[in-house]
């Protein structure tokens, strides 16, 4: 996630400028043969500046 321009909040949990992720624990974020992270139970908001 932080090679994608996340910030980790907590162990779980990552934010930019447009976004703020829970739940993100390996588990819930699989990296397709596609080169695609496809999110599991991942709660995704936008943030206040995205708005």
């Amino acid at each position: 996630m932080r090679a994608l321009g996340f910030e980790m909040d907590f162990i779980d949990e990552y934010y930019n400028k447009d976004y703020k992720l829970f739940d993100a624990v390996p588990n819930n974020v699989l990296y397709g043969i596609d080169e695609d992270l496809y999110f599991i139970d991942t709660q995704i908001r936008m943030t206040n500046n995205a708005m």
